[in-house]
């Protein structure tokens, strides 16, 4: 029976196999493994959310990435209409 609690490798090769989102199949697969383990839901979500915050460096890195991302795609098509606009336009 301590078999079953490898279900979540299972469940995050399959994930992987089909291409589904990583962060939620990650979850998942350790949500089962918790349940299978014995761990009540609301213990579970106690880890979870403990183990996200003391963990700031990941949770700062995880919040400004997809800012940067955002400022950097804005910015470039900011620049390239910006110049667009600016360059001048020849009569054929």
């Amino acid at each position: 029976m301590e078999w079953i609690k490898l279900i979540g490798i299972v469940i995050i090769v399959v994930g992987f196999i089909y291409k589904l989102d990583t962060i939620a199949t990650v979850v998942l697969a350790s949500l089962v493994t918790a349940l299978v383990s014995g761990v009540s839901l609301v213990e579970f979500l106690e880890i979870l959310g403990r183990e996200f915050s003391n963990q700031r460096v990941l949770t700062i890195f995880m919040v400004t990435l997809p800012l940067v991302g955002l400022s950097e795609t804005y910015s470039l098509i900011g620049q390239c209409l910006m110049r667009l606009v600016a360059a001048p336009i020849s009569e054929g």
